[in-house]
């Protein structure tokens, strides 16, 4: 294992970690996945240059950063409203933002899980193209009562479609819990249902993460069809920063704190021979560049909304147009 390359895992887990706690103490008001960055760094480690990923609703917009479709600084501007010498004017928060040339494909639908048929369409153009590229597409196990994931699973099933989906089984959907929302009681249930390929993990381990979206893209790649990977994990920030989140038990909220993916990771590259004043000295310097992006954006004036407005209506007009 390539220890710099873990190392950059870490640095990219903790970035994200304090980048969305900076958001929190400023009292945005966000849709956070404080606890579960380790699933889309690993997913994002995984992949190759020219495999697609959605940009998740929830947390930082991690994705934007690690392929270089946005600067730390350009994106905490961006969550703030502020305008930035860089930052592109398309949308009110960056989970929104698509990159074609980073092949990041941003969130679609205010409903989470609402375009999970957009992805399984980019993942026929893959086949039809025969590109060799897939498709990861990550969301929680809340939205897998949708009719269009059930369509979505269907397609990719009987058409080998090189897509993964990558669920992020924290147990909740809102305030209720999966069990209230859905009729099935394990992922894998689902999986064979549709005869695709199904694999669990622990969702707070990167390089666990990463190892099997590894295996499910090969075989995905080879032509086999798609891959469903249920990674157990426990969002630690309630719903939205404004929810009271008094629902969820606090024993279950003190059992996962002691699997951070934070501390899970720098077990990791304790046990990879990396010293522990390297752990902590990587950890100080993710957070003294976050509080410098921070620190820079405070002083940017607030971004025209109307500019925002007026790029979503041509959008929309673009869209229409081609009816």
């Amino acid at each position: 294992m390539d220890i710099n390359r873990l190392k950059s895992l870490f640095e990219l887990i903790c970035e994200s970690r304090y980048f969305q706690e900076t958001l929190s103490a400023a009292d945005f008001g966000g849709y956070m996945d404080t606890g579960e960055e380790a699933i889309t760094a690993g997913v994002l480690f995984a992949l190759k240059d020219d495999d697609y990923i959605n940009n998740y609703f929830r947390g930082d917009g991690m994705a934007l950063r690690y392929r270089g479709a946005i600067s730390l600084e350009d994106e905490m501007a961006w969550w703030f409203g502020k305008q930035s010498p860089n930052r592109p004017v398309t949308s009110l928060v960056p989970t929104n933002y698509t990159s074609f040339e980073k092949k990041i494909i941003g969130a679609t639908s205010s409903c989470l899980g609402g375009d999970a048929d957009l992805y399984m369409g980019i993942a026929m153009a893959q086949k039809m193209k025969k590109t060799g590229n897939v498709v990861a597409f990550v969301t929680g196990d809340g939205t897998l009562g949708k009719g269009n994931y059930h369509e979505t699973f269907t397609m990719a099933s009987l058409f080998k479609l090189p897509i993964i989906f990558v669920i992020r089984s924290n147990g909740w959907a809102m305030s209720t819990p999966v069990e209230g929302s859905v009729a099935f009681r394990h992922v894998s249930d689902l999986a064979h249902a549709y005869q695709i390929m199904d694999d669990v993990v622990d969702g707070n381990d990167a390089l666990a993460v990463m190892e099997a979206v590894e295996k499910a893209c090969e075989y995905a790649r080879s032509g086999k069809g798609p891959v469903i990977i249920e990674a157990k994990t426990y969002r630690m920030s309630p719903h939205s920063s404004h929810d009271e989140d008094d629902y969820r038990p606090a024993c279950i909220r003190t059992h996962w704190r002691a699997k951070d993916p934070v501390t899970v990771m720098g077990r990791i590259l304790a046990e990879f021979g990396v010293s522990q004043e390297e752990i902590t000295s990587i950890e100080e310097a993710t957070k003294t560049r976050v509080a410098k992006a921070f620190d820079a954006c405070s002083n940017y004036p607030a971004f025209d909304v109307n500019l925002v407005l007026e790029k979503e209506i041509a959008t929309v007009n673009h869209m229409w147009g081609k009816e």
